[in-house]
């Protein structure tokens, strides 16, 4: 990813966390009958949920880079759901983390293979 491309993924990551994080804020007092409590962790939801559209549209396409996002993510959601005491999740994310750690060394030992052949 060269350094425009970065600038872009954390700018739109950031924006798009702080935006989200404001709408969720604010949704128990627009729709009190829907959502009757405050969101618990408006800020840290709503970077895994941007963060997981943008590593979704990096995946699409086929960015190494998407699967140091989702290793990211997924670090994330681990303490989220660990401080939330929702443990099941907890450890579903933490073997998604592994997932995606391995996803990242296996892409980038494919693409300097790749880029070996082809030089």
């Amino acid at each position: 990813m060269d350094r425009r491309q970065l600038i872009v993924t954390v700018s739109v990551g950031l924006l798009g966390t702080i935006a989200m994080t404001l709408f969720a804020k604010n949704l128990n007092a627009w729709l009190p009958t829907i959502f009757s409590k405050p969101s618990a962790s408006p800020f840290l939801d709503s970077f895994i949920t941007v963060m997981s559209i943008l590593a979704t549209l990096y995946m699409v396409q086929k960015k190494i880079e998407c699967w140091i996002i989702w290793v990211l993510i997924d670090v994330v959601a681990t303490y989220v759901y660990y401080i939330r005491d929702i443990k099941f999740y907890s450890i579903q994310y933490f073997v998604l983390t592994i997932i995606a750690a391995f996803a990242v060394w296996n892409w980038m030992k494919e693409y300097r293979g790749y880029r070996n052949i082809t030089a």
